[in-house]
């Protein structure tokens, strides 16, 4: 049936006392048409007749939230005026002049529904921009309720009206009750409190509407309040490191690794090396062909042994990087002075390691041959030539894949296997160092420092070396001055340094 014949059947039920089945045909009538008013009109005359007062107001609301979605303001208004005459607001005659005897539960319901209709009324108001009009229902409705809606209404109205002192008290309500709007709150407070030329409390604010757009998964708005932050202290290192986390959440790689950039030039200039080199570290692994990134690593390396020559750690990883990009001289000098380190210290059989390093790297080097034969005729062992690795056909080159267990010096190249199997292979290590780190990640949560040795030692052993530097991580950063877990850690570095030198050998051999 079309509209009209469903109200006419509807006229037809009702005259016949048919109250449910009238309801359910003018139901039909306003889903098919909601624009016109007969069958909202209807459905409000039976639920009064009804004495069911939440029907009445809930469908006036419903009329009114239509007629407001279409951009017909004034309507939705007079609809909403409409709901509150029935308690004899506004001067108009009351229901419960011609309903006296159910006065006391029109008044109940009504009570409850006052305030949100004076919210709608106010908020129709606000956008046609009569914000008196709009301050003076949502007040009413605030009197009543503690809607943050209201109060979020209310203060835009208060700063549209340029009445910024006036704006603060419902803001700092919606604060004050952590509603779904405190973000906007947040920002508009701090809005405030830069025309008053607060920058202080201008940034603090700002900060909470981060926190609390970034707890709402709203990355969008969480940047721009972040960057207005930043506007102000470009150099605000916690604001520049959730800002990369966010283009990370958005999808936006690039703005990302540009603002892990900047904060990496923050770290810098408060002279946190350590800090700037994890950052271009994880730089590296995101853009790992791109050479001005390992580039800018190795300057900081060489930075941070400016500061402490006895880094190793930063020494190791400045030979990784040389490697790279196969700075194969620079990478050699800096083996030469990681053993130097070594022999200061005592630790000459450590030392004698680096030198056979750069023997594999370059066999001919006279000065590498003279130290190691020099420790050799202390120790009273022979000096073995080391064999010179096979050459490569550059045709038949290709990047070895990284992996995570000690490689020994001068191992000869192993035969080809079919690539079926190869790829097997690869795929179970994946899945046993994928396990290994997702199982090291929650034990180090709870171990202490002696656990915290013990699984970092074994996994070692095991040759299970990712995971060991997780231990060993979390180990130094409540016991940094442990030297055998340092020791340790250095072990781990020198795993990798042999793998890229091994590789290095192959394809530069």
């Amino acid at each position: 049936m079309n509209y009209e014949q469903l109200l006419k059947q509807g006229d037809s039920l009702a005259n016949q006392g048919k109250v449910e089945e009238a309801f359910a045909e003018y139901t039909q009538a306003r889903e098919l048409d909601p624009a016109r008013p007969e069958a909202h009109k209807q459905i409000i005359n039976l639920a009064l007749k009804k004495e069911d007062f939440p029907t009445v107001f809930e469908e006036y609301l419903n009329w009114a939230n239509f007629l407001h979605s279409q951009g017909n303001l004034d309507e939705a208004a007079k609809t909403l005026l409409d709901a509150l005459s029935l308690e004899g607001h506004h001067g108009k005659r009351s229901f419960l002049d011609r309903r006296s005897s159910h006065s006391s539960r029109l008044k109940e319901h009504s009570a409850k529904y006052t305030p949100r209709l004076y919210e709608a009324i106010g908020e129709i108001y606000f956008e046609k921009k009569d914000y008196d009009h709009a301050i003076e229902y949502l007040e009413k409705a605030s009197e009543s309720s503690s809607n943050t809606k209201t109060y979020t209404l209310q203060g835009l109205s208060y700063l549209a009206k340029g009445q910024f002192d006036k704006a603060k008290g419902p803001f700092q309500e919606v604060v004050r009750f952590q509603g779904p709007e405190s973000a906007l709150a947040y920002e508009k407070l701090a809005e405030i409190y830069a025309s008053q030329g607060n920058t202080t409390q201008m940034i603090i604010w700002l900060k909470d509407a981060v926190n609390e757009y970034l707890k709402q998964d709203n990355h969008q708005m969480g940047i721009q309040a972040m960057e207005r932050i930043l506007e102000t202290e470009p150099s605000n290192k916690e604001i520049l490191n959730k800002l990369a986390e966010s283009y990370f959440k958005i999808g936006d790689t690039a703005s990302a690794i540009q603002t892990y950039k900047l904060l990496a030039e923050s770290y810098s200039q408060a002279g946190l090396y350590d800090k700037v080199i994890l950052l271009y570290e994880k730089l590296a692994e995101w853009e790992p062909d791109n050479v001005e990134t390992i580039n800018h690593l190795i300057n900081i390396y060489q930075m941070a042994l400016n500061v402490d020559p006895g880094n190793l750690r930063a020494r190791l990883q400045l030979i990784q990087n040389l490697i790279k990009i196969d700075s194969k001289k620079e990478a050699i000098e800096q083996l030469f002075q990681l053993a130097s380190s070594y022999t200061e210290v005592g630790l000459e059989e450590e030392a004698a390691t680096h030198y056979q390093k750069i023997l594999d790297m370059d066999p001919s080097n006279s000065k590498a041959k003279e130290l190691l034969n020099n420790f050799y005729a202390k120790t009273g062992k022979p000096l073995e030539e080391p064999a010179a690795p096979p050459k490569i056909e550059e045709k038949s080159v290709k990047k070895i894949r990284k992996i995570e267990s000690p490689v020994p010096v001068n191992v000869p190249i192993q035969e080809k296997k079919p690539a079926s199997e190869t790829k097997t292979e690869i795929k179970e290590e994946e899945k046993i160092e994928t396990k290994a780190k997702a199982e090291t990640k929650t034990e180090t949560k709870t171990l202490n420092s002696e656990d915290l040795w013990r699984q970092a030692k074994a996994l070692f052993e095991q040759g299970q070396i990712g995971p060991a530097a997780e231990f060993l991580e979390k180990l130094l950063e409540t016991d940094p001055k442990r030297s055998e877990a340092q020791i340790l850690m250095t072990k781990v570095y020198e795993t990798e340094l042999l793998r890229e030198m091994e590789e290095f050998s192959h394809i530069t051999g």
